[in-house]
């Protein structure tokens, strides 16, 4: 116990097996879920800091998107912002891991627009809800699969951005 057990079971005494068991599991899910918490709360600060700190509005949004797929693993972050009078979503800015293939898919994707619906991105515009595909590649919602698919890239997490109560952009991690 002096070395942080919180529970034993005498092998003679099996039927107290499965409450420790279930005790044990119930404190990791808990642990596990505070350190999440946690991990959250820091990258509220770190995006808080960078926004704060930003010598413009590019270096800023380049810092959170370096910042949030550092914290939750992602390759690459672009910021895809909206065009009201053109009804179009466009191509603001990019981070990614320096890797050529990353490189090249954050290039490729500079001329891309969604419209309203369209692509996962327009699709997150329109709902106003975040979207996520598993594989790129082969997900009917996605205007660049042959991009994604010469890149490497699978998979997608897209989230509206909104300002005042106004949709103004999209950012996608991948």
């Amino acid at each position: 116990l002096k070395n942080g057990a919180t529970d034993y079971v005498l092998k003679n005494n099996l039927v107290r097996l499965p409450p420790a068991v279930e005790r044990a599991v119930s404190e990791a899910r808990a642990r596990a879920e505070r350190r999440r918490g946690e991990q959250l709360l820091a990258l509220e600060h770190t995006v808080v800091r960078h926004i704060a700190n930003a010598d413009s509005a590019s270096a800023g949004l380049k810092a959170v998107m370096r910042a949030m797929c550092e914290t939750e693993g992602w390759d690459l972050g672009r910021y895809f912002r909206a065009d009201d009078k053109a009804g179009v979503l466009r191509f603001e800015e990019a981070w990614c891991v320096p890797e050529r293939s990353l490189e090249e898919f954050v290039e490729g994707s500079r001329d891309a627009t969604f419209a309203l619906g369209e692509g996962l991105a327009g699709l997150a515009w329109q709902s106003e809800e975040p979207l996520w595909s598993t594989d790129t590649t082969v997900d009917p919602r996605v205007q660049l699969s042959d991009l994604g698919r010469k890149s490497g890239v699978r998979g997608a997490f897209m989230f509206p951005v909104a300002y005042e109560a106004r949709k103004i952009g999209v950012i996608a991690f991948s």
